[in-house]
């Protein structure tokens, strides 16, 4: 890929522009990197037994909705989420995918995808926990798969 750089002055708003033959995960981590101006890894902020704190992209598994509430599910625990899952949708990394209406997972986190003859899949991750992928949320997720 040819990369041309090209300084301007101070008071311009920077810019970047992508020219690609199609769009993929790694493209899209370069977008995300360039908009959160150099911190490829963003910062979620959620509470834990009614303490701030600070989760990186990474650390988290995937995100649940349970009725009023968000739980962010990570290797160490679970942690509360001020944010709707919408919202969250478009705050995390371009690893994150929806898996089910209540369900935000981070692909980057699963181990092995098992199909189950309800035409369900199962995704389960490093920890061993299994997220369940509904029929509608499926078919989007094989093509990001494709894409990566």
């Amino acid at each position: 890929m040819k990369v041309t750089l090209h300084l301007i002055a101070k008071h311009e708003e920077e810019y970047a522009q992508l020219h690609l033959h199609k769009e993929n995960k790694r493209m899209e981590e370069l977008k995300e990197y360039l908009e959160n101006d150099g911190t490829s890894n963003p910062v979620l902020a959620v509470t834990q037994e009614g303490k701030a704190v600070y989760l990186s992209g990474k650390e988290i598994l995937f995100v649940e909705a349970d009725k009023n509430k968000r739980l962010v599910c990570t290797g160490e625990g679970s942690f509360h989420s001020q944010y709707k899952l919408y919202e969250l949708e478009h705050m995390l990394p371009a690893s994150f995918a929806r898996v089910s209406k209540s369900v935000i997972l981070n692909t980057d986190q699963v181990k092995v995808y098992r199909p189950l003859a309800n035409g369900l899949m199962a995704a389960e991750l490093g920890d061993g926990q299994v997220v369940y992928i509904s029929r509608k949320y499926l078919k989007e997720l094989l093509l990001r798969l494709r894409q990566e």
